[in-house]
């Protein structure tokens, strides 16, 4: 094979150079079509998994060669959630639809081991990301401004399109100090938009949960990249962003002061009994219900389909309003653990999350001074700092996005830094 420098490739590193184009495309179709498409997620993954497959045909190709004990901790802490729960299955009640969601965090090992065995081109996986929230925004403006939905959700859950538009708005803005490092001004520029529209996107929603995350991340983010950016540089972004939120909160047509009088609003009905079946009101009888439930079965909890029986129990004694008892789970993903999982499925939920936000942060501090790393690791921090915020109001993993799109973009950041510290890196 011949390059376009003239340079003749062996069948072997042609061979590679294509597996990190499909790889590549793969992870840029999961993040660009996250947001606009039913499932789209599915279906960069379901060539990573094709690439995958054939990988772990290839008997010499050394799938586990270059692991170190980070990432068996980190893989380790995917099989056994996703064993644990596979298992819970079997003890509560046996169904085949139960095992799909954590039999998924199985399957990202091999994912991973396929990124690792084949590095992918970085910058596609910035481009997705930017890509997905900003097609994410134009459809979310088309549905609020022209059709007139009351919320924007695209081919997801309202929340679920909020929170993740919100994830990848933030991690926009960690790809904008990848490319501040390189100097890369176009590809600045189209970071800064992505994360302007994921933000947006998240703001047509009117999920409230995710704009929780907003503050701390973006005092993070620029706090971690301030010697980078520089003083004023920061002043002028913290300044902007102020402003920027003032004037969002102003226009009533975004719907931002509406939503969070309406929750103050729910919130004084719910304590004074008025009327507690608002949508924070319901919500916290979901929570009291999954108390109830957790206080007694403690340790494995009541199981995913004894859920509405019990539910029905609850209401039955007054406990809490008959409209609750067809919820799926307790908007909460910590109380919906609890509840169904007992404190077994709590802990394990709390090392799903801590575990790689420990990992990352460890490369956070080692590569201060590496830009490049030191980005990517950041926007690791952020994936389970994001879920553990959008927890507290949502039962993520009970969605196919919320799951797919926790476990591909942990392992998939996490393979872009242990590639990069292949090559010689500065510390």
């Amino acid at each position: 094979m011949i390059n376009s420098t003239g340079y003749i490739m062996n069948v072997s590193e042609f061979k590679s150079k294509l597996v990190a184009y499909w790889s590549s495309a793969g992870i840029f179709l999961i993040f660009a079509m996250a947001l606009t498409v039913r499932s789209g997620y599915s279906y960069g993954a379901t060539l990573l998994l094709l690439g995958a497959l054939v990988m772990l045909a290839c008997r010499s190709c050394g799938i586990f060669e270059g692991l170190d004990k980070a990432d068996k901790y980190l893989l380790a802490t995917f099989v056994i959630y996703g064993l644990s729960f596979i298992l819970f299955r079997f003890v509560h009640v046996i169904e085949a639809a139960g095992f799909d969601k954590p039999s998924r965090f199985v399957i990202g090992v091999v994912l991973y081991l396929f990124l690792r065995r084949y590095p992918f081109k970085i910058n596609w996986l910035w481009y997705g990301i930017a890509m997905g929230t900003i097609a994410g925004v134009m459809i979310g403006g088309y549905e609020r401004f022209v059709e007139g939905f009351s919320r924007a959700q695209s081919n997801l859950h309202p929340i679920m399109f909020g929170d993740i538009s919100m994830l990848l708005g933030l991690l926009s803005l960690t790809g904008i100090l990848y490319f501040k490092a390189l100097n890369a001004n176009r590809s600045i520029v189209f970071m800064m938009l992505g994360s302007v529209s994921g933000i947006f996107a998240s703001i047509l929603s009117g999920s409230r949960g995710g704009w929780i995350a907003l503050p701390v991340a973006i005092i993070y983010i620029f706090w971690q990249g301030r010697e980078l950016l520089g003083k004023k540089q920061v002043r002028m972004i913290f300044a902007g962003s102020v402003l920027l939120a003032v004037a969002v909160g102003c226009v009533p047509q975004l719907g931002v002061s509406q939503r969070i009088e309406e929750a103050t609003s729910n919130i004084q009905n719910y304590v004074s009994g008025h009327n507690e079946n608002t949508s924070v009101g319901m919500r916290f009888q979901m929570w009291k219900a999954a108390l109830y439930m957790f206080s007694e079965h403690p340790v494995l909890g009541v199981g995913k389909y004894d859920l509405r029986q019990y539910k029905q129990q609850l209401a039955d004694q007054g406990i809490i309003d008959q409209a609750v008892v067809h919820f799926g789970h307790a908007h909460n993903e910590y109380l919906t653990n609890l509840s169904e999982y007992g404190a077994i499925g709590f802990i394990l939920l709390l090392l799903v999350y801590l575990v790689p936000m420990r990992l990352f942060a460890q490369k956070v501090i080692r590569y201060r001074n590496h830009w490049q790393l030191k980005s990517l690791a950041m926007a690791g921090v952020l994936v389970p700092a994001s879920f553990m915020d959008f927890a507290l109001t949502q039962s993520l993993f009970s969605h196919n996005s919320g799951v797919m799109i926790y476990i591909l973009a942990i392992l998939i950041i996490w393979a872009a830094i242990r590639n990069q510290e292949i090559l010689p890196v500065k510390e």
